[in-house]
Parts: C-alpha cells; sequence; structure tokens
C-alpha cells in the first residue's frame, strides 16, 4: 500500500511541475505576443504649402486605398484643411469632389455679390464709380490687417465640414487632429487643440498679409507655417509610434525660374519654411516615412489651384514609393470598416431650426434681422443660411460673419450667426473712375471720390459726401436715416452741386459746338425698403441753374437761368450681378416726374420713364435683354432735362447724349459668350459678343412714328478687371453711323 501510494504522489508532482513550466513559458512570452497583436499608433503630419498642399489628398487617398487608419493628423495651413476635413468624416474621394467642385477664385475673395448688397449700395452703383475703399477712423486712415478678411473661406469649411455643434476638443474626433498657427504678436507656434475646428483650419491658414490674422482667445494667429511648416514635434508628444510625415514644398528654383513677382514672394517663402522644416525632420525616426511629393517637377506653385486634379496625382504618385512600409500599417477589413464608419458618423447634414445673433456691433439687431430673408425661428435651409451671411457683411459694417452650429438643450439645432465689427472706419474714403472714348468725336471720363460715414447713431445713420470731376461734376452731401431700427422706412435729405459739359453735334455726328448746365439744388425722399428686393421712393426737388455756351454751334440752346421744383416716385427692382454687362438677374426702374410752377419751377410738365435689363447664363452663355421709354406726358421738357440716347450699347454709332428729346425709345437684344475657366487664381473672365439694337428719339409726343426707328448693331469684347469691365467694341446702326469705342467701367 506504502508503495503504491508512494508512486502516486510521484507522477502527480510530476505533472503539476509540467503544468508550472508550461505556465511559466507563457508567462513570460506573453508580454511579446501583447506587443505583436497591438497595432502601432500612426501620426500623420501634413505640411503646408499653399495649392501644392492638395497633393495632401492624393497621399490620403493612398493610405484608403491600402486600409491604413491613422490614430492623429497634425497640420499646417493647407495640411490643416485637409486633415481637419478628413477628420471632420470626409473620405479621400469626398476630398478630391471638394476640390474638383470648389470655386477657389470666389472663395478667395471678399467681394459680395451684387444683389446681396443693400438697395442704396447698388444704387450707388449706378451714379457713381467707386471700386476702391480706405477706412478712416479718429487717428486718420487705417488698412485691413490683410488683403483678405476669407468672409467666403469660413462658409465654405462649414458646408464641407461635420455640420455638428462644436466638440470642447479636438480629441473629441474619431481622429483626434491638431492645427498648428502663430500668435503674430511673440512669433511663437501655437497649437490649436480644442474648440471650433473649422476656425482652428482658418487660422492655420491666415497667411501674414494674405489674410486677415484670426483671432483665437484673444490671440492674433496668423499660417503657422511662419514659424513649424511641418510639425513633426505635435505628433510625436501625441504619442506616434510611427510618423507618415508629407512635405509638399518642393525643392527651391534656379534664378532664370523666377520670372513674377509671385514666384519670387513664393521663393522667400519656401526659404523661410525650409529652414525650419530641416530642425522637424531631424526629429525624425529610422522607421517614420517621409513621403515628398514631386512638386517642383510637376511645375506646380502655391498658387496653382487650379491644378488640383494634378496635385492629387503627385501625392499619390509618392504615396505609392513607399508602398512597402506602408502595406505593413494595414488592417483587415472588418477593422476598416469600423473605422470608417466611425469617422463616417460624424458627418450630418444641418438643416437648422433657429438662429441666434451675436451682433458686436453698433448696428441695430433689427436692421440685421430685416436684412435677412430668413426669420427667428423659422426652419430654413443652410443656403438660405450662407447667403444672408453675404447680405450681413455686404452692409459694410462688418469685418467677418460667420456662424456655428449649436444645439439646445431638447436637441433642437440651429445656428449662431457671430457679426464682428470693421477693424477699419466707421468712415470710409472710397474712389473710383470711368471713361469712354470714340475716338473720332469725343472722349469723356469721370474720376469719382466719396467719404461714407457710417454708425453716425445707434440707429444706424449714415452720411455722404460725394465729389466728382470729368465731364459731368459733382459735389454732393446727404444722410441716410432709418426711421424705425430695422430701417424699412428711411429718409434721405441732399444737397448737391452739379456741372455737365455737353457736346453738340451735327447731322453727321461731328462735334460743332458745347455747352455747360450748372444746377444747385437740394432733395428730400422718403424711401421704403422691401426685403431688400425692391425699394420705393417718393421725393421732392427744388433748385437752381444755368446754362452757358462753351462753344457755340447751330444746335446750341440759348443761355439762361433757370428753376426747378419737383416731385418724382421712383420703383427699383434691382437685381443684376453686374451693372455694365450682367449675366443674371433683371433691373426695373419705373419714375414719375412732376415739374410744379407753382412751387417755382420754370417748366411745367409730367413724365414717365422705364428701363429694363434682364440677363440668363447657362454654361459659358449669356444672353441678355432691356429696353428703355421715357416719354412727356403732358407740357415741355426743357432743354437740360431732355431724354439722351446715343453711345455704347445707347444705340451705338451715334456719340453720347447726341440724340435728345421729348420722346426716347431703346431696345436690344445680345449675347455673351464666356472664352475661359476661371479655375486659377487671378484668372480675368474675357468675353465676346454683340448686341442688336433699334431706338430713337422724337422731339414730341405728335412726332412719335415706329417707322423712325434707327436699327444698329454691335460686337464686342470684353475683360473684368479689379478696376473694372473694359470693353472694346465697333457699333454701325442703319442711318450709316458707324463708331469705335473703348470703355472702362459704368456707363455714365
Amino acid at each position: 500500500m506504502i508503495t503504491l501510494v508512494a508512486h502516486s504522489h510521484s507522477t502527480d508532482w510530476r505533472r503539476m511541475t509540467r503544468l508550472l513550466g508550461l505556465l511559466l513559458v507563457f508567462l513570460c512570452w506573453l508580454p511579446a505576443l501583447a506587443l505583436a497583436s497591438e497595432r502601432p499608433r500612426v501620426g500623420l503630419v501634413l505640411g503646408g504649402g499653399g495649392a501644392k498642399g492638395l497633393a495632401h489628398v492624393g497621399v490620403l487617398q493612398y493610405l484608403e486605398e491600402q486600409q491604413v487608419p491613422v490614430d492623429f493628423i497634425v497640420g499646417t495651413s493647407m495640411g490643416a484643411i485637409a486633415g481637419g476635413l478628413y477628420v471632420q468624416g470626409n473620405t479621400s474621394e469626398e476630398l478630391v469632389e471638394i476640390v474638383i467642385n470648389t470655386p477657389w477664385q470666389e472663395i478667395f475673395s471678399d467681394r459680395t455679390r451684387r444683389p446681396l448688397l443693400p438697395p442704396r449700395r447698388r444704387a450707388e452703383q449706378l451714379e457713381l464709380p467707386l471700386m476702391g475703399s480706405v477706412g478712416i477712423g479718429l487717428t486718420g486712415p487705417q488698412f485691413p490687417l490683410g488683403l483678405l478678411q476669407g468672409q467666403r473661406l469660413m462658409p465654405t469649411l462649414r458646408a464641407y465640414g461635420a455640420q455638428t455643434p462644436v466638440p470642447h476638443h479636438f480629441d473629441d474626433f474619431a481622429v483626434p487632429f491638431r492645427a498648428i498657427g502663430v500668435n503674430i504678436e511673440t512669433g511663437n507656434p501655437v497649437v490649436l487643440d480644442e474648440g471650433d475646428i473649422n476656425l482652428a483650419m482658418r487660422a492655420s491658414m491666415a497667411i501674414p498679409g494674405i489674410f486677415q490674422p484670426v483671432v483665437w482667445d484673444d490671440l492674433a494667429l496668423v499660417d503657422g507655417g511662419v514659424v513649424n511648416n511641418l510639425p513633426i514635434d505635435v505628433a510625436l508628444e501625441m504619442g506616434a509610434d510611427i510618423l507618415i510625415v508629407v512635405d509638399v514644398v518642393g525643392n527651391l528654383k534656379a534664378q532664370e525660374e523666377l520670372t513674377s513677382p509671385l514666384s519670387i514672394i513664393e521663393q522667400a517663402l519656401n526659404i523661410n519654411m525650409k529652414q525650419h522644416q530641416w530642425l522637424q525632420i531631424e526629429r525624425m525616426r529610422e522607421h517614420d516615412i517621409l513621403v515628398q511629393p514631386g512638386i517642383t517637377e510637376a511645375g506646380l506653385t502655391a498658387f496653382d489651384f487650379d491644378k488640383g486634379l494634378a496635385a492629387i496625382q503627385v501625392g499619390y504618385t509618392a504615396a505609392v514609393l513607399h508602398a512597402e512600409q506602408i502595406a505593413a500599417l494595414a488592417v483587415d477589413d472588418d477593422t476598416w470598416a469600423s473605422y470608417r464608419e466611425r469617422l463616417s458618423a460624424q458627418k450630418q447634414t444641418l438643416e437648422p431650426q433657429f438662429f441666434d445673433l451675436d451682433n458686436r456691433s453698433r448696428v441695430p439687431r433689427e436692421l440685421l434681422w430685416a436684412t435677412m430673408t430668413s426669420a427667428p425661428d423659422e426652419t430654413f435651409q443652410l443656403e438660405e443660411l450662407e447667403q444672408d451671411l453675404s447680405r450681413l457683411y455686404g452692409l459694410g459694417y462688418f469685418d467677418h460673419v460667420d456662424y456655428q452650429p449649436v444645439e439646445e438643450e431638447d436637441g433642437t439645432r440651429g445656428a449662431r450667426i457671430t457679426a464682428l465689427p470693421n477693424s477699419t472706419g466707421p468712415g470710409y474714403l472710397r474712389f473710383g473712375l470711368a471713361l469712354e472714348e470714340g475716338f473720332a468725336n469725343y472722349s469723356r471720363y469721370v474720376a469719382a471720390a466719396s467719404y461714407l460715414q457710417t454708425e453716425v447713431t445707434d440707429a444706424g445713420t449714415e452720411w455722404q459726401v460725394d465729389a466728382q470731376v470729368g465731364q459731368e461734376a459733382l459735389l454732393s452731401a446727404s444722410l441716410w436715416q432709418p426711421l424705425r431700427r430695422d430701417a424699412r422706412f428711411y429718409m434721405t435729405p441732399r444737397v448737391s452741386l452739379q456741372r455737365k459739359n455737353v457736346n453738340l453735334y451735327d447731322g453727321t455726328g461731328e462735334p460743332e459746338g458745347q455747352y455747360r448746365m450748372a444746377r444747385f439744388g437740394g432733395e428730400f425722399s422718403l424711401g421704403y425698403n422691401w426685403r431688400n428686393q425692391m425699394d420705393l421712393q417718393l421725393g421732392y426737388a427744388a433748385g437752381v441753374g444755368n446754362t452757358r455756351i462753351q462753344s457755340p454751334g447751330p444746335q446750341a440752346p440759348p443761355e439762361e437761368s433757370f428753376s426747378t421744383s419737383v416731385v418724382r416716385l421712383t420703383g427699383t427692382v434691382d437685381s443684376l450681378d453686374s451693372i455694365v454687362l450682367p449675366r443674371r438677374g433683371q433691373l426695373l426702374e419705373t419714375r414719375y416726374e412732376v415739374s410744379l410752377p407753382e412751387l417755382g419751377a420754370d417748366a411745367d410738365y409730367h413724365s414717365l420713364s422705364l428701363r429694363h435689363l434682364g440677363a440668363v447664363t447657362w454654361r459659358r452663355n449669356t444672353l441678355f435683354a432691356g429696353g428703355r421709354l421715357g416719354t412727356v406726358l403732358s407740357g415741355d421738357l426743357p432743354y437740360y432735362e431732355a431724354f439722351q440716347l446715343g453711345g455704347l450699347m445707347r444705340l451705338s454709332g451715334y456719340n453720347p447724349q447726341e440724340l435728345r428729346g421729348q420722346v426716347l425709345l431703346h431696345g436690344q437684344f445680345g449675347y455673351l459668350r464666356q472664352l475661359n475657366d476661371l479655375t486659377g487664381l487671378g484668372d480675368l473672365p474675357l468675353f465676346v459678343g454683340g448686341a442688336a439694337e433699334t431706338g430713337q428719339v422724337w422731339t414730341d409726343t405728335d412726332a412719335f412714328d415706329l417707322h423712325d426707328l434707327t436699327v444698329g448693331g454691335t460686337a464686342l469684347m470684353a475683360v473684368d478687371t479689379p478696376v473694372g469691365m473694359v470693353i472694346g467694341a465697333w457699333g454701325y446702326n442703319s442711318d450709316d453711323r458707324m463708331a469705335i469705342m473703348l470703355s472702362l467701367g459704368q456707363p455714365f
């Protein structure tokens, strides 16, 4: 028994020893097995480089094809844009569509589309050739801190973003994110890791001098590329096991390749960025991946946004060169699907059910509400909100108008609009030029300047002084006074001094004299503005003046002094996108005037005038049509008030204001073809086209006869420049009158 028991205990002991040994071996290998099964944390670093940064999309394309998830993204400038849009749920293919469909020319412009301007600003464009402006403050001229405020850029970023209420911290995204800015006061880099991700992206690409700095927690931030264009240090601090670093600066150009001011600017920026980048690249470890797309070899520059697809391809090709290293980071189908699902879940469509207005200016909130087409507490679409932002910015009171998605406690989603007051002003000196050259028989020009003082009172009062020299000289002062805080009703008193030189022509169009009309007077109008689309005015104007012969001729009117006293009713609907060669919209203006001898007028008449111009565009083609009708209803118009016809697109072939009379009829129908695509920054739209016209002026209503109509046509070429539309044209009509014309700016 004892022997048997001892043998049994010996066997059990050997079994236990063997099991214990196996357990010890397993425990020794456990940490190694855990490390082998744990995927390394991949950090993606995207550098800045303007349009060259579009190559980042190609790198993301390849990473997605290989099913390589990234654990966080750090970006500077355009790298922050690409990375920020990616972490908000956009796939690489969606980013490609964004690159293709983004109107780069428009988003790099702060100009408000003309139909969205307030009626008084649109009306100014019909009277004065104003193109540029300078802010005037208590200390003198004030200039913006950047050529662009980025007004159109922010709504674009938000439209492509997640459209969800702003996370408190960028770690809340499925893929954590960091953007790099620079404190312009100290020169220190600033890591943006919480708050509004779209504003962080905008701050990271605020190129000094080009974009206004972004205020972030009381710091003025500019483009992070100034100091840290390739933020490898930030990615390492976030705990990256392996880095994929994308450098899109490219090589420096040889001297013979520096052929323009833009190339010199880009070279200087590249030199600065490269000096900082090498310090960052030295931080990379042996197993990290440095992707350097062949930007220079592809001929891409920081301004080539029109070559986005080429940049994407260059980025993709560069990533393929590291295929073996990247493939080692790939995950299985289920893991990849889960990763993409977490990313895509963040992207939602925002249809605001309400909005708040954070008005930080003196402008009445009621005026801002009235400017918008959407009403508070009503359901509306995001597209409507974006147009409302443009309308508010077009008032001219704000540096920037933006919105953020917000969410109420009950889950209702809306948008909070923030209107930041202008850093320049509240006074503005504006100026411009217009000219019309007929080569053979006439040459006309006007140069204008206007001082506008806004926010004179808390009600939004404005006063304005206008001056103009040239063939039509002017000096005037006016006040725009809202009668309600929403400015729907208003009044406008005005006093003015005018002087106009009028050429006289013989029957063949040859100059044969000139007279000058001078007038001094005042006007008072009451107005009603309906939803910024229709404007009605009832006004009374009175004044004195005289006509003087400057150069005698058979057609010269008698020299005389005169007094005027007129009541006028004017209605205007104006949605034209341009007052020179419109491509979209309508202008309809009706004016009825009564001259009152009982209140001191020398003339006694009633007159009616109508004007219409409309345009429709599809692709590169535009059809436009318009007409004018003017007639005296009773009495006779004095010579200085007669209806006028002649000049470019006003019965071309005749000289400006050559035809004068008591009745006017004019119609036109035309076609424009845009010759180029506006894809690159700085591209100017070029047009060719023509118009058929008919019209005539009669000396009195009894002489009116449609058989007298003159028929003509105009062929033209035009380019829309920053200083106005430049048109070269040839015109001919059935009265055997021909003219070659050149114009700049608006007709006058």
